[in-house]
């Protein structure tokens, strides 16, 4: 195991989820399959989401892989999909799924459907043969057994005699009672308050609601709506009796069913709401996705699938790319933590070729970040995700705000490194590198931490492959950006950098570091919880090695040099033998000591390894641990040992070696076989902490370490305690360290081996192991520089030889090359009708390039500094909206999609009940950009496009909401230069929540102001203005922009699909060609293909049907600096923020222009201004019907 091994008896039963679903095919186009792997899966909420929020097409493919450590959390879900699968009521199945006691329906349900279950489950042939297999599917035998043994504790939970029932419920309450002890009242209110996002500052009645549901849950074991009704509910519900806590209630005590909902509309809609109309909306939701899911089951029977796997995540990602790349079914890869059982996938859905996903375009890890470390997850889902520049890898964790400093240091701190060399050497960046803005929100977890008092918030960052998507461009994207490059690099500096990264993984073994610390807070949890190991370390060098091209030998050896004469790292040396270990296990590298002829010249007569026939460079020791060595240990309460993590040791007369990549089980051996031919096996005990077993430990180990030694060595089974728990460890055990102890020659409780137990296989021979990412032939190469430290890239350098005979001569003649940038990593060098175009696997600052030109060699070599970060808000993006492109559709990268028919509509509100909106429009200013518009909010063009953009987007949620002026009924908004005219107009359909992303969408519709289409307009512009029409005047590098962002603004929300005939196929985005120009008004920037389909409202508005044929339906949505970028949240507290559009400059409404020197008002609607007497009565014709005079 690459994570550290954790002695946790009772962890808590994550049985619902604690957040709002989100959706997972947001980052697909309509008619891209969607393979998601969910690693943490938890309760199944954002399926039911997902399928219910889908904007393709019912045959669509959603196949969901889901993995958690939990069996129970599978076999509940489960339980769930098939109950609405087999068309019981949303009711029925709320109540099953969330209530602690049911009533006599309901268990009766729920005893029926485990029959059900258990009787089609007793092969994976037999399930798959049922009609449950056509959408439910397990990846193993071992989960199916799991899941199995759960559903049998439940039908046996339903037939209790009512003796035993009495005393599970007095369990139950017992375990309730406890529960409401852990959590302070604010944190249920916090809580709560999340699932109210982005209407987080007027939910104050839902928070008094969410407190009392959250009470009557944990009281009552239910919740009550007039829906529900209040039946008697008197049995303890099964499915919340058994998880890896054991035989008992131990759900976490901060569960509560509303908080996996969306709730914003109710709060935004309603003020005076109770607990039970809170307990209504979400039940609608509830019955809502229930029906979508239902429905999609019965028409299509093969679109959708669900896999399981019960298990390890790392294990498991590590066994699908291994199926993947070598077609094989069978690893040597533990299943679980504890246990020895190893993944084994199904025969059925992965062999020969694998049937099932084993690359995915959407990652999702819920918040593993803060149980597993980041660079474990990252080592173990890079290799697995696609190579498309929509796929993505989300990741989500608590973390600390710093009051002191930029938040951003927690993504670093996390990294270990800096984040775009992490970026280039594993392929995958955050999104917050590659683009200026988001159009997901999570404001809303700043406001928490501020309203809360609370130094932490949840932080969500997406990685996705950087790509090279050049504007205009009619080549499908996968044409310029299949191969990643290898980097090219120094192997000192290479191995300076790993060794940089090797200090700050292991930096809690640093005593001059802690103890220097400035932030205290932040050192003292990285102390008490732990996330890697050596075997982590050496599977991050195995993702690496493929990916660079250096001295690799040299990079090792200057890299283990450094490591051994390291002297901050208080047990590094201790660790460096299991480091060495493991780094030949995974095929890194293969230290002298690891090697036959050394092997052979450290045996001595008469050691263990006396009569081996075979003697292999590294063996398994099994160690047994009698269980009343930790019966003081077991007995200890939860909240005492907090995070304890075990590990076992080799201790001689000269030193000892720590050996922290264990695998524990509770069980009993048995041994056969002598030698190097003997065998143990491990009969596990299903009881687990609940039994009486012993614990059985194994862990490889250098078999030279054994053989000097050997009959003086012991093996020590430790705890390794924090300055949380180890005073509480001590007073209890006696004893700080070490649990149990034994000789290498104790054959009671000691065994040595060739082979681990219950797998009569050599111990993974490097040949057998599969590089990470494998390089292709002829990869072309990225040459890097370090800056002085040797810790961070600084700058790439791109050469390109030219093969052709002509261009040869031509260059050599003299020919003068031009370098043009073309995007955010790509340029083009072109002279005399060649070109080149040079992408770079992270974004550059393409204007400070250096180009050498070698005309006797013939080749060009271009040297770039790779742009860190956006230093400011004035630092452009060449394309900020791109749009790639596969040979059969396009799909967005920086944008999410929405289903508008699926999202909530608010109704039309008083000003008074949309402050919330003021407010959420307001924070989409960037630290910098909110500075340079307080400085001067007069000066458009110094406050730079982006700003502008934002203050434009912002100007039509006003214009429509009414918080800017009189709300219109018909409201429509234009954008213009003013010394060109309309370019552009927009008919807003109607204010929706886009509630997964936290954010608000206005459903919309376009009418590029062509020639032809402004003749269509301007007779039927009284007809079409009806209402007032809002223009909105922009400066020309913004209109350049809004000629880009529209495409997108359409593909975001599209349910019609691109033709053959398609204008972005055969002239580029945007449709209209030279982006880069100005908005001539002769072409659209949009394609034809959405004109006049799925208009929404707008197809019911009798004066907007002129221009019907013309209009095409667009989701206009905020644009969100990242917060984890940006300042901390006391300086964001003290700067309230302002919305964009209240402080842009008011123009003339009739000729744009300032005024002479100031605006005039109109005496009769008190809002209308002018710059003279003249344009108002100019105007006058067309503003009277709105001027109250």
């Amino acid at each position: 195991m690459a994570h550290p091994v954790l002695w946790c008896p009772k962890p808590f039963f994550y049985a619902i989820g604690n957040t709002p679903p989100a959706c997972f095919t947001k980052d697909l186009s309509p008619e891209e399959s969607a393979h998601v792997l969910l690693l943490g899966c938890g309760d199944p909420r954002s399926i039911l989401y997902t399928v219910h929020a889908n904007l393709g097409k019912v045959e669509r493919t959603l196949d969901f892989t889901c993995c958690d450590v939990e069996p129970a959390v599978l076999a509940r879900n489960i339980i769930l999909l098939t109950l609405i699968a087999d068309g019981f009521s949303s009711v029925h199945c709320w109540r099953i799924f969330y209530h602690f006691f049911l009533d006599n329906d309901s268990q009766t349900t729920l005893r029926t459907q485990c029959q059900e279950l258990l009787q089609t489950s007793v092969s994976i042939t037999t399930w798959n043969e049922s009609k449950y297999g056509r959408y439910l599917r397990f990846c193993t035998p071992q989960t199916l057994n799991e899941v199995r043994r759960h559903w049998s504790f439940y039908l046996e939970t339903t037939n209790l005699s009512q003796l035993e029932e009495t005393g599970l419920r007095t369990a139950f309450v017992s375990g309730m009672k406890s529960g409401r002890k852990k959590l302070p009242s604010a944190a249920i209110t916090i809580t709560s308050m999340r699932s109210s996002a982005p209407v987080i500052n007027s939910s104050t009645g839902g928070m008094t609601a969410g407190h009392s549901i959250f009470e009557s849950y944990w009281v009552k074991g239910t919740i009550e709506s007039s829906s529900l009704g209040n039946p008697l509910s008197p049995h303890p519900n099964a499915l919340f009796g058994l998880s890896l806590a054991g035989k008992l209630f131990y759900p976490h005590y901060a569960s509560n069913p509303i908080v996996g909902y969306h709730l914003a509309h109710l709060y935004a809609t309603s003020t005076d709401f109770k607990g039970r109309d809170v307990v209504e909306c979400s039940l609608q939701q509830f019955n809502d996705w229930c029906t979508s899911f239902k429905r999609r089951i019965q028409v299509s029977q093969t679109s959708t699938v669900i896999r399981i796997f019960a298990g390890d995540c790392l294990t498991f990602c590590q066994s699908l790319y291994i199926c993947g790349s070598q077609r094989v079914t069978e690893t040597t890869l533990q299943e679980a933590p504890f246990g020895v059982s190893h993944i084994s996938l199904s025969e059925v859905d992965y062999s020969p070729v694998p049937k099932a996903p084993v690359a995915f375009n959407i990652i999702e890890t819920s918040n593993l970040i803060d149980h597993l470390g980041l660079l474990n997850l990252l080592v173990v889902t890079v290799p697995i995700l696609e190579r498309k520049p929509w796929a993505v890898i989300h990741t989500n964790s608590l973390v600390r705000s710093k009051h002191d400093g930029p938040a951003s240091s927690a993504l670093t701190d996390r990294a270990f490194a800096d984040i775009p060399t992490l970026s280039l050497l594993l392929g995958v960046c955050p999104s917050a590198y590659l683009a200026p803005f988001t159009t997901h929100s999570d404001k809303h977890e700043t406001m928490l931490s501020v309203i809360q008092k609370s130094p932490q918030f949840h932080e969500a960052i997406s990685w996705r492959y950087p790509s090279c998507i050049v504007a205009e461009s009619k080549v499908p994207h996968s044409e310029l950006d299949d191969h990643p490059p290898l980097i090219s690099c120094d192997a000192t500096q290479l191995g300076k950098f790993l060794f940089s990264v090797y200090l700050q993984m292991f930096l809690e073994e640093n005593i001059d570091a802690i103890l220097n610390a400035r932030d205290k807070s932040a050192i003292v949890q990285r102390i008490n919880i732990v996330h890697y190991t050596r075997a982590s370390f050496a599977e991050f060098l195995a993702v690496i090695k493929p990916r660079v091209s250096a001295d690799w030998e040299k990079t090792m050896d200057l890299l283990l040099l450094f490591i051994l004469y390291d002297k901050t790292c208080n047990v590094g040396r201790s660790n460096y033998q299991d480091l060495i270990c493991h780094m030949y296990l995974r095929g890194v590298y293969t230290k002298e000591t690891i090697r036959w002829d050394f092997v052979k010249n450290a045996r001595s007569p008469g050691d263990l390894f006396e009569g081996w026939k075979v003697v292999p460079p590294v063996v398994c020791i099994v160690l047994e641990v009698p269980r009343h060595h930790m019966r003081l240990l077991e007995k200890m309460d939860r909240e005492e040992i907090h995070t304890l993590v075990i590990y076992c040791e080799l201790r001689g007369p000269t030193g000892f070696n720590m050996q922290t990549s264990i695998r524990p089980t509770f069980g009993r051996i048995s041994a056969s076989g002598a030698h190097d031919e003997r065998l143990v096996t491990v009969e596990v005990d299903p009881r687990g902490w609940e039994g009486d077993s012993s614990l059985i430990i194994s862990f490889d180990v250098q078999l030279w370490i054994l053989t000097r030694e050997g009959g003086m060595t012991d093996v020590d089974f430790n705890l390794r305690t924090t300055p949380m728990n180890m005073e509480a460890i001590r007073v209890k055990t006696g004893k700080e360290s070490t649990i149990f102890s034994a000789s290498l020659t104790d054959a009671e409780h000691v065994y040595i081996l060739r082979y681990r137990p219950n797998d009569p296989r050599d111990i993974c021979p490097p040949d057998d192991f599969a590089p990470r990412l494998p390089s292709l032939h002829n990869q072309r190469q990225i040459s890097v520089v370090f800056d002085e430290s040797s810790t961070k890239i600084t700058t790439l350098v791109q050469k390109d030889d030219l093969k052709k005979t002509k261009a040869k001569e031509r260059l050599a003649g003299g020919a003068v090359v031009d370098v043009s940038v073309l995007t955010d990593n790509a340029l083009l060098a072109s002279f005399d009708g060649y070109e080149k175009l040079f992408t770079f696997p992270f974004p550059v600052r393409g204007r400070q390039r250096k180009t050498r030109i070698a005309r006797r060699s013939s080749y060009i070599e271009v040297e770039v500094p790779i742009r860190p970060h956006f230093e400011n808000h004035a630092e452009l993006s060449l394309n900020y909206f791109p749009m790639a492109r596969s040979s059969t559709s396009f799909n967005l990268v920086n944008m999410h999609y929405v289903n508008l028919d699926a999202l909530p509509t608010l109704p039309t509100l008083p000003t008074d009940k949309l402050v919330w909106l003021n407010t959420h429009l307001g924070l989409m200013l960037s630290d910098s950009e909110r500075v340079a518009q307080r400085f001067d909010p007069d000066n458009l063009e110094a406050m730079g496009m982006l700003v502008n953009l934002k203050e434009s987007i912002a100007h039509c949620f006003l214009n429509f909401s009414g918080l800017k002026g009189e709300r219109c009924r018909y409201p429509i908004s234009t954008l213009s230069e003013s010394e060109i005219g309309t370019n552009c107009i927009i008919f807003i359909n109607a204010l929706k929540l886009d509630v997964a992303e936290n954010t608000v969408v206005l459903d919309a519709c376009v009418v590029p102001g062509t020639l032809q289409n402004m003749q269509t307009v301007l007779p039927h512009a009284p007809q079409l203005l009806s209402g007032k029409a809002s223009a909105i005047y922009t400066l020309a590098d913004e209109m350049r922009t809004w000629k880009t962002l529209l495409p997108s603004l359409a593909e975001r929300c599209r349910t019609w699909s691109h033709t053959s005939a398609c204008e972005y196929r055969n002239i580029g985005i945007p449709a209209s060609g030279k982006w880069q120009g100005v908005w001539d008004n002769i072409d659209s920037p949009l394609c034809s293909c959405g004109k006049g389909r799925n208009l929404g409202a707008f197809e019911k508005i009798r004066e907007w049907q002129p221009l019907r044929s013309e209009a095409t339906r667009v989701a206009i949505g905020p644009l969100f600096s990242f917060s984890f970028l940006e300042k901390s949240m006391a300086d964001w507290n003290s700067n309230s923020p302002s919305t964009p559009s209240t402080t842009r400059k008011e123009l003339c409404e009739f000729c744009a222009s300032e005024g002479k020197p100031k605006l005039l008002v109109c005496s009769g609607c008190k809002a209308a201004k002018y710059c003279s007497a003249k344009c108002q009565q100019d105007h006058w014709k067309s503003h009277k019907k709105q001027s109250k005079k």
